[in-house]
């Protein structure tokens, strides 16, 4: 066979083996889509990959075909050996072949810019997505413009430097191949073709450089030279408009590079060049020191406003903080023996979940590491009060066998042992869920799938079929055959084979709703006859205008909004949606490509949506939102301090509605009629004021739909740094608890410092507490917990919790009265016991269980005599 037809043949194999996969990957997404009734968002993504992609490639190769052609015209013949009878000839190729060739090449060459293509989920929302309707005052452009336009311009811009430095290198390449361009004795040699090219080449490039000032000048709006990135007067007076100039006079010193290198004339090319440069230098570094040598923070009042307006909006903030008035719940009573301290003990006792993740883990999988937590628990509040937490176990990732473990939030048996329902999820009649987090491959199912779409509402989503595919035809078991890799699917002829393609419940999440971003905390909503997978979604961005970046997720951004929860059947793959009150365009438009499956928050029962996911990130963006533009300056150069725990239940006091001010601080403000005194599933942490002593603690109270409630409680005291006071309590709960005669396996585990929002007399105090937990195979024993009281750290032991709230004290080993604040000195076997737990927390790899022991260890280490 010729060398050619062997060619040819190896090109088109390899070409249909492309066209094949692609044909197939888009055959077994439409089948999957439509299956999961989101034809809407698959046709979106259809079509904005292919406009992406095929414009990308094609810009690409316009820019090679024109560098290359100009290449080719350098070349008057090209000559390839050829053989006729006996002879050796040299056969000339014909221009038309040539330029099919050109062609070709570019083809080739336009490929390779496609490792910076841009993502077609940042293409899409510039024509999919509305406008905000808000605008920004510096100049005058819609919020979309930066959250959507922006970044895809800045891509496109990206890419073209791209294909631009690609096709100028194999252009000098060719060049230097067929010695139009030579370097010879010091110097480079080049002909006025590729002078003339050269020139052009430059002033594409500078053309590119003065569309990236253009886009600085607009960036200023998103990382300003402020503290934190904030737009600054020096900005908005200079900054952005000497970018804007830099642009302009880039462009007019393209066209006179144009000029001046096409005629040839090297020192003025030069001098062009570094006029340019001088600029560059004089406008960005020189002349802002000079006009602006010191800020002065009185100027700054008015874009601190802007900023922390912008905030509130990029992060859903409520425009109202709650702030802690006269009428709080009174915990400080701690130390004395008033009527009052009993009704303080059960507050504390009854509303306050005292669960952490690290702790409430070990104890529903048994502290056995090879029992796997499967997701973050649900948090269901009963109808006598009491939280409980519902989470699903399974003992190896591979096992179908789960288990549902029920651990009650702020009740204890008698003993002291957590309140703990452990059953097989077959007991219940619930089926083993076939959707799940981490559970990969596909699985081949019989029966009809043919739901009814004309029906809406909660109940055609429970009375849905899986969201599986027929295999009926062929071509399509091929499809499924060459993306899954799986042979065996080829055998399922039958008219009833039908495949469930995806089992892993956050690749379903992130296909059905590719703009936004999954939350951690996935909880299972287990009822009757199955289990649901309830995801917090969030639209997120780092391109929102003026707004303080957040850290979340282990990413800053600049706009971090809840907008739906998903639901997931685990048994059938269907989803549904519930959205928040209020979403953003780009929300709005995906929500009405998917219309069939928008449930609004009546549709959902009650008992379901009180299980919904806390939405822990959303929380952490909104509390950091607050500290950074809504407290006193000198507050926010420390961040929050974050625990990495469950919610709490605490008692949310009547209370004053301030407006969210960054220029005011939030300590005082109008009276607004006091809100009753209720339970409810919070999250509070304390911040740290530069001198590391608490400030006051915020408080976020989630809603099923519409922005979540923020409370702001000032400390008055802050005389003892936080460190200090978290190492008092600590050292209380050593005293209290060293003399337990605990079996050896125990293992010792100090839950989060919480603050307890009270007050004493007519000032504000913010009260620390911690709880010490003993963590053996049966489960976790509620030792004691330590609080600040008027005198110092009071430890309540289990007894006396149990005392006061009226249920009898339980049976301890080595039960001791209210801990003392005095130590007494660690002996051999304690030291060793904290030793083995610090060794324990690093086999298994835990960091929370890790910084307790030592910590501990360390508090051991000074007392030793």
């Amino acid at each position: 066979m010729p060398r050619r037809a062997i060619i040819l043949l190896a090109g088109t194999v390899a070409l249909l083996l492309v066209v094949g996969r692609i044909a197939s990957g888009v055959l077994v997404e439409q089948a999957w889509f439509e299956a999961m009734q989101g034809r809407g968002v698959w046709m979106d993504a259809l079509v904005a990959r292919v406009l992406v992609a095929s414009g990308a490639w094609l810009v690409a190769s316009v820019i090679a075909f024109a560098n290359l052609w100009a290449v080719r015209l350098t070349i008057l013949t090209v000559a390839v050996p050829a053989r006729v009878a006996n002879l050796d000839i040299a056969a000339m190729i014909p221009a038309r072949r040539l330029f099919w060739a050109t062609a070709a090449i570019s083809g080739i060459v336009g490929l390779i810019p496609l490792i910076a293509i841009p993502s077609w989920t940042v293409a899409a929302p510039t024509w999919l997505a509305a406008p905000f309707r808000e605008y920004e005052g510096f100049f005058q452009h819609d919020v979309a413009f930066y959250v959507y336009w922006l970044p895809f311009e800045r891509a496109v811009h990206e890419y073209l430097l791209v294909s631009l430095a690609v096709a100028a290198a194999v252009t000098i390449t060719l060049y230097a191949i067929t010695r139009s361009l030579n370097y010879e004795r010091g110097r480079f040699a080049a002909s006025s073709h590729v002078r003339h090219h050269m020139a052009v080449l430059a002033t594409a490039a500078l053309l590119l450089v003065a569309w990236g000032f253009r886009l600085d000048a607009f960036s200023t709006l998103l990382d300003g030279s402020g503290t934190n990135g904030m737009f600054t007067p020096q900005d908005h007076l200079y900054h952005s408009r000497s970018l804007l100039w830099l642009a302009v006079v880039t462009l007019v010193v393209a066209l006179v590079v144009l000029r001046t290198a096409w005629m040839g004339q090297v020192r003025a090319t030069f001098v062009a060049l570094s006029a340019l440069l001088v600029t560059g230098v004089a406008l960005r570094e020189i002349a802002p020191r000079i006009r602006f040598p010191e800020a002065e923070s009185r100027d700054n009042a008015s874009y601190e406003e802007t900023r922390a307006l912008f905030s509130r909006r990029a992060f859903d903030v409520p425009a109202v903080i709650g702030v802690a008035g006269a009428d709080s719940v009174r915990l400080d009573t701690l130390g004395s023996r008033s009527s009052d301290r009993r009704v303080a003990f059960e507050q504390l006792l009854s509303r306050h979940a005292w669960w952490e993740s690290d702790l409430l883990a070990r104890l529903a999988t048994r502290n056995d590491p090879s029992r796997s937590l499967v997701v973050a628990p649900a948090w269901q509040q009963s109808d006598n009060g009491e939280w409980w937490a519902t989470a699903l176990v399974r003992t190896d990732v591979r096992d179908a066998d789960w288990e549902l473990v029920r651990v009650a939030g702020n009740r204890w048996e008698w003993d002291g042992l957590a309140t703990v329902a452990r059953a097989p999820l077959t007991e219940r009649a619930v089926p083993t869920p076939l959707i799940g987090p981490d559970v990969s491959g596909h699985v081949l199912r019989q029966g009809s799938n043919r739901p009814d779409e004309t029906r809406r509402g909660w109940g055609a989503f429970i009375d849905a079929p899986a969201a599986t595919v027929s295999l009926t035809s062929w071509w399509r078991r091929l499809a499924f055959v060459w993306i899954t890799r799986d042979a065996s699917i080829w055998q399922a002829s039958d008219s009833t084979a039908r495949i469930l393609l995806h089992r892993d419940m956050r690749t379903i999440v992130s296909r059905m709703a590719p703009w936004h971003r999954v939350g951690r905390d996935i909880t299972p909503v287990v009822m009757e006859d199955r289990v649901l997978w309830a995801a917090p979604l969030y639209m997120t961005s780092n391109s929102y205008p003026l707004s303080a970046p957040v850290l979340v997720l282990g990413t800053e951004h600049r706009m971090f909004r809840r907008v739906a929860t998903m639901l997931v059947d685990g048994m059938t793959g269907q989803v549904r949606v519930v959205p928040m009150s209020a979403v953003d365009p780009l929300t709005a438009h995906w929500l009405s490509r998917m219309e069939a499956l928008v449930l609004t928050a009546d549709d959902v029962p009650k008992y379901v949506r009180a299980q919904f996911p806390f939405g822990l990130d959303g929380a952490t963006a909104q509390l950091r939102t607050i500290a950074q533009v809504n407290l006193p300056r000198q507050h926010t150069a420390h961040p929050l301090m974050l625990p990495d725990s469950f919610p709490v239940t605490l008692p949310v006091p009547p209370m004053r509605m301030l407006s969210a001010s960054a220029t005011q601080p939030l300590q005082g403000g109008r009276a607004e009629s006091p809100a009753p005194d209720v339970a409810v599933s919070a999250w509070t942490v304390p911040l740290l004021a530069p001198d590391q002593t608490v400030a006051g603690s915020l408080t976020i109270q989630p809603r099923e739909a519409g922005p979540a409630r923020l409370t702001w409680y000032a400390h008055a005291d802050s005389l003892r740094p936080y460190a200090e006071r978290r190492r008092a309590l600590s050292a209380a709960l050593d005293s209290a608890t060293d003399a337990l005669r605990l079996p050896e396996d125990t293992d010792l585990v100090d839950g989060t410092v919480r603050p307890l929002p009270n007050r004493s007399g007519t000032v504000p105090v913010l009260r620390l507490t911690r709880a010490r937990f003993a963590v053996q195979r049966e489960g976790a024993r509620l030792l004691a917990s330590a609080v600040e009281g008027e005198d110092g750290v009071v430890v309540v032991t289990v007894e006396k919790l149990f005392d006061l709230a009226g249920r009898g004290a339980p049976v301890m080993p080595g039960s001791l009265p209210a801990g003392t604040s005095a130590a007494r000195p660690a002996t051999g076997p304690e030291l060793r016991r904290l030793y083995n737990a610090v060794l324990e927390a690093m086999r298994a790899g835990s960091w929370v269980r890790l910084g307790v022991a030592l910590d501990s260890l360390g508090q051991a280490v000074r007392r030793a005599p």
